[in-house]
Order: C-alpha cells, then structure tokens, then sequence
C-alpha cells in the first residue's frame, strides 16, 4: 500500500507541476496590455494633428474624451489609439 500511496502522491504533484506549466504558457501568450493613461488637450492635439482650440471645441464629438472633474479635459490614450486605427480602417 505504500507503494500505492507513493505513487499517487507523485502523480498529484505532477499534475501540480503540469497546472503550473500550463499557466505559464498561457501568460506568455497573453497580449501585455500597458495602462491607459490620461493625454492633455495638447497632447491629444498633437498626435491627432489638430489645434488644441478646435479639440476643445470638438471634444464632445469622440468616444475617448474623458472629464475627470469640473473644468478638466482629458483624452484616453488606448481610446484615441483605436480611434485612430477605426479611421485607418
């Protein structure tokens, strides 16, 4: 019997081992996501090639603004990134 129970311990901790392996595989695979980050009107302008005053004045028309707080304008970095490739299409 304790041949048995040896044996069986050793299959567990192989099938332990095995789960672990099998998780990091799967993290390697995985798309690295950076954090979103917040971009001032000036930035935002920049990379849409527009001037800060006609974003300020077209902010409400995009899905990636974001008003944090009274009097405060910030752009989604990913969400005008995706906006971007839409647009490229």
């Amino acid at each position: 019997m304790s041949d048995r129970s040896t044996l069986l311990g050793e299959l567990s901790t192989l099938e332990v081992r095995r789960a672990e392996l099998l998780a990091e595989l799967m993290a390697l695979n995985m798309p690295r996501h950076e954090p979103d980050r917040l971009l001032t009107v000036q930035e935002a302008a920049t990379i849409l090639s527009v001037t800060p005053d006609w974003l300020y004045r077209h902010a409400d028309e995009f899905c990636f603004t974001v008003r944090p707080g009274p009097g405060q304008l910030r752009f989604s970095h990913q969400g005008l990134q995706d906006y971007l490739k839409e647009q490229r299409g």
